[in-house]
């Protein structure tokens, strides 16, 4: 029962089993008919009688063909008659039919292994067919039960021989043809379905970036020099992390994939100063304790207002990212930063990359309540805080690469 099973769930997984139907039944019809007359032409009854048969049993799969729906039965059927045609033509006309029986096997052979190994079954299908054919033109020995002319057992014998290769190397090529249209086929699919889903990749992508640009223009067009902070950071933060990667430091983390969202999420690091009053965010002197707790928030509410309006973005770890640089990258490395005071590892890595960024681009720029400080200045107090305001082998990176930086 099994082999029925596989030879089922091969025919009905073929998309073109209705076309081989098709073209098996019509061949058999019109091979059938074509001995028909030669049978009636030798009078030969009794195969004359069978062929009736036989031209009658293939006009009315012929007929019926449109309406079915597994091929399992009618192949059998078709297989059964085969057998009987080929069993009674030994019979009564001599020779071997057991040769017949390798119309079976090759049908059967290229049917079991067509669908992923083209070579394999047109190897057996041909081979088996030069066996037939080679076997019927040598087996010299008849003893046929009626009489016919030795020419005629002859002509009979060709003929046959021609028919059944014919069929077999047709079916191979149609075989052949259909597995390949079908690779084809299923290749076109995959490329359209991969083109589509970079279409809507690259959308999304894009309506990603307006959302991260509108959101960093709301800053800017709160601040001047917050507007400018934000694209200097930004390439602070792909030199550094481009540098990490080819150090393989923190392998685990920093990758490719990495540095891209890192790089598209730096612009939102400061989004939640939306949400400060002007009166502090531009106050021209130094802040009072509670107006620094003010600024403070800034950090929590960016890492809200990401979480509510990208939150659902299915690229979870572009969010996680942005999320960790807007809420943590006020956090230092021995514990004494803001939100939350975390320390060390705890600080997640794309944060101490930003923080890097952005105090040295604090530093050397000027803003509404100090001067700017010099590039060397800056880069000593980088140096100084390695270690406790920043991650030590990101800070030293920093300090070996500060030459890129314009």
């Amino acid at each position: 029962m099994r082999i029925f099973k596989i030879l089922s769930q091969k025919i009905v997984r073929q998309q073109y089993a209705r076309l081989f139907y098709l073209f098996t039944i019509t061949f058999a019809f019109f091979y059938h008919a074509i001995f028909l007359c030669v049978f009636n032409h030798l009078e030969i009854e009794p195969m004359f009688r069978f062929n009736i048969f036989s031209v009658l049993f293939y006009v009315i799969l012929l007929i019926t063909y449109k309406r079915v729906h597994n091929y399992v039965i009618p192949v059998l059927i078709f297989l059964l008659e085969v057998i009987s045609h080929q069993i009674q033509a030994g019979y009564y006309l001599g020779g071997d039919a057991c040769f017949h029986y390798l119309i079976l096997l090759s049908a059967i052979v290229p049917l079991l292994t067509f669908e992923s190994r083209i070579g394999l079954a047109s190897f057996c299908g041909f081979t088996i067919t030069l066996i037939f054919a080679f076997m019927e033109a040598n087996a010299l020995t008849f003893t046929p039960r009626l009489e016919v002319s030795e020419s005629a057992l002859y002509a009979i014998r060709v003929s046959n021989v021609l028919c059944v290769s014919i069929i077999d190397i047709g079916t191979l090529l149609c075989y052949s043809y259909i597995v390949w249209h079908n690779k084809y086929s299923l290749e076109a699919q995959i490329r359209q379905k991969e083109n589509i889903v970079a279409k809507q990749n690259k959308k999304m992508f894009n309506y990603q970036n307006n959302i991260i640009i509108s959101l960093a223009n709301l800053v800017e067009n709160r601040d001047v020099d917050t507007g400018e902070h934000i694209r200097r950071t930004s390439a602070y933060v792909e030199l550094i992390s481009r540098e990490a990667f080819k150090r393989k430091v923190y392998p685990e983390v920093i990758n490719e994939r990495f540095i891209h969202r890192l790089i598209q999420a730096a612009p939102l690091h400061d989004v939640g100063k939306i949400l400060i009053s002007d009166s502090v965010l531009k106050k021209p002197g130094r802040l009072t304790p509670e107006e620094f707790d003010m600024i403070k928030i800034h950090t929590k509410e960016g890492g809200r207002i990401i979480a509510e309006i990208i939150g659902n973005n299915d690229d979870k770890d572009f969010v996680r990212i942005a999320k960790d640089i807007a809420t943590y990258h006020h956090e230092r490395w021995d514990g004494g930063g803001y939100p939350k005071g975390l320390k060390g590892d705890q600080i997640p890595v794309s944060a101490r990359i930003m923080a890097i960024a952005d105090v040295f681009d604090a530093l050397i720029s000027p803003r509404c309540y100090k001067a700017s400080f010099t590039r060397e200045k800056a880069l000593e107090i980088i140096k100084d805080e390695s270690g406790t305001h920043f991650d030590p082998v990101l800070a030293e990176i920093f300090l070996d690469i500060q030459k890129d930086f314009a």
